[in-house]
């Protein structure tokens, strides 16, 4: 059986997102199949191993087949680390090195220069996750404002010959095949569905009237949009927000912006700011909806999947294939508009629900979550790439 190196980079003490989350989770999910087609193994360089254990206290760093790599400290740091990596691809004998991380430190791109240059007689297949829904459009605005730092990729992407692209995005697909950075276009796959903690995220046995907005605080995650939308309903028809409550969890640089919007319009005893937390499943399990505003695709947002297995119904901006999340009437809302009037009458829509009607919606999530967004159905997904990238 060939075997697969999964490698990623997580720093313990450091704030970590959806990627961190969710292929921890993946290899422990990978681990307990018995008819997967690969040995897929876990790569893993992080600075304290014992502390990021205790980060994911549901075990997901005791699954087997996990290899620590560690994070050096000295002049030879980024040599030290490249031969740390070289050498476990060696003596693990890898058939295919599947790449997670890319940082702002530009790691690991050292060995995959070597690797580049072994080629010929390594024959070691070598594909990249894109995890990042920004690559496209930074290249189209030519790394402008906040994209200046995405150009990292382009340059990865020119100096490294990748044999594929698992991606997040079907936007990445035709960039690749159009944008010129590619010199050999590399095979580019992207899934269908997903999955999250089924355990952990979970409906709880009393749900409360609570929606719930959470991600970045920044513009294109477009949180005013939906604080807007509130504003409106709460001075046309305050009647249908009674003993609601609405709380926007996370942190950003428009933090400031939302606070003083519920100020102004006098929203403070309807919505409420929290930081963003790790176990905030204790909060979701108890939420009626889950609110997504952000003006790119949806899929595969990793928070909206925990907000479904949760049972919540889901209102998202119709954009990209936020279908895969939301079937309309089913588990929530596709808005008619990509514009504050659209979302405002789509939590109209589900305000105004009989309680009947607005619990089979919710049961219907979690249906949606245990029957399509499955590890079974992301595993098989991306065996299928593997494979083609094998025997390409």
């Amino acid at each position: 059986m060939k075997k697969i190196a999964l490698y990623q980079q997580i720093l313990a003490g450091r704030p970590t997102r959806g990627p961190h989350v969710f292929f921890p989770l993946f290899n422990a999910e990978y681990q307990k199949l018995s008819n997967t087609k690969f040995q897929a193994y876990y790569l893993l360089k992080t600075n304290d191993p014992i502390a990021l254990r205790k980060q994911y206290v549901q075990g997901e760093l005791d699954a087997p087949h996990i290899i620590f790599l560690n994070e050096r400290h000295h002049r030879f740091k980024k040599l030290h680390e490249t031969l740390d990596l070289l050498l476990v691809l060696l003596r693990y004998r890898f058939s295919l090195l599947h790449v997670i991380s890319y940082n702002s430190d530009l790691e690991p791109l050292q060995a995959l220069k070597v690797l580049e240059f072994l080629k010929p007689i390594w024959r070691l297949k070598k594909t990249f996750a894109i995890t990042y829904n920004g690559i496209p459009t930074a290249f189209r605005l030519n790394y402008a404002g906040h994209h200046k730092e995405d150009i990292k990729y382009e340059q990865l992407f020119r100096r490294i010959a990748f044999d594929g692209i698992y991606t997040w995005f079907t936007d990445v697909e035709e960039w690749v095949q159009t944008s010129g950075v590619f010199s050999k276009k590399p095979l580019v796959r992207t899934p269908t569905s997903r999955f999250c903690d089924m355990e952990k995220f979970f409906p709880a046995t009393h749900k409360e009237k609570i929606m719930v907005w959470a991600g970045a605080f920044v513009e294109y995650k477009r949180p005013l949009m939906f604080l807007e939308a509130l504003h409106h309903i709460h001075t046309e028809q305050p009647e249908i927000l009674d003993d609601w409550k609405v709380i926007f969890i996370g942190t950003g640089a428009m933090e400031g912006t939302i606070a003083s919007f519920i100020a102004k319009h006098d929203l403070g005893h309807l919505v409420s700011i929290r930081p963003a937390e790790k176990d905030y499943f204790h909060l979701i399990n108890t939420t009626m909806l889950h609110v997504s505003t952000q003006s790119i695709d949806h899929f595969p947002n990793l928070v909206i999947n925990e907000a479904m297995a949760s049972g919540c119904a889901v209102i998202a901006t119709n954009i990209g294939r936020a279908h895969l999340f939301v079937k309309h009437l089913y588990n929530g809302y596709l808005t008619p508009s990509d514009d504050e009037p659209g979302l405002r009458e789509s939590l109209k829509a589900f305000l105004t629900l009989s309680d009947s009607d607005r619990s089979q919606m919710l049961r219907n999530s979690r249906t949606f979550a245990e029957t399509e967004h499955t590890p079974a159905n992301f595993i098989r997904s991306i065996e299928q790439f593997w494979a083609e990238v094998m025997n390409a």
